[in-house]
């Protein structure tokens, strides 16, 4: 009996963020983004997509971490905007209950750096917003394994199921794009830019909720 009640059945009226976040490495407490990439989704529509800069002052990288993330500093400091102004921008959607929010190993990491940010910024928020979102790092690997998706504990699923290690369980935003066979055309020099990966990340999605009984 096919459940009226799942996602990929029920699109139209649901309204989804996917955002990413480039950094200067990957210290959950102490790393920060320079960049910011997010897209609006109404339903299967894309209403909106977004890539900012975020210019603080005295940044460090180290060359090998810029060469990974395609950090420019000169695209940077003359692009990029106050980073209050930046995560106040995002927050907008993020912290509004219409939106669902969904990312690529955020439960693990963008999460952890974007709540430190904005508390060094005075953007004080809690977590509520986790209920509302979905990671398709685990949702991938949720699928590879073939479980069955807890709708009513998801967010416990998926942080169980994002730090399960096993031998040739891969899930890197990469790995997914090959898999779905998306966002791995000419552009696959762009891995690793927020918006690019952001919008990798909504094909994966879509394509995911079609495999998995997610609501």
């Amino acid at each position: 009996m096919i459940s009226g009640d799942l996602l990929r059945y029920n699109l139209e009226n649901k309204k989804f963020v996917f955002f990413d976040l480039e950094t200067n490495g990957l210290n959950l407490f102490y790393s920060r983004p320079f960049e910011i990439g997010y897209l609006i989704y109404h339903g299967k529509n894309l209403t909106k997509e977004r890539q900012i800069y975020l210019n603080y002052p005295n940044y460090q990288i180290r060359p090998e971490i810029a060469k990974k993330v395609l950090y420019n500093k000169e695209i940077v400091e003359k692009q990029g905007i106050e980073p209050k102004l930046a995560f106040q921008e995002l927050l907008e959607y993020i912290l509004n209950s219409e939106y669902y929010i969904i990312f690529s190993n955020g439960l693990n990491y963008d999460c952890m750096v974007l709540k430190n940010s904005c508390d060094e910024l005075g953007l004080n928020y809690g977590y509520d917003w986790l209920k509302r979102c979905y990671d398709i790092n685990s949702l991938f690997k949720l699928y590879k394994l073939g479980a069955k998706i807890d709708n009513d504990n998801l967010l416990a699923q998926m942080f169980s199921a994002n730090n399960y290690v096993r031998k040739g369980l891969k899930s890197n935003l990469q790995y997914m794009a090959k898999e779905f066979k998306v966002g791995m055309g000419e552009e696959t020099d762009q891995f690793h830019g927020a918006l690019f990966d952001s919008r990798v990340c909504s094909a994966i999605f879509f394509e995911l909720i079609k495999r998995i009984d997610l609501k």
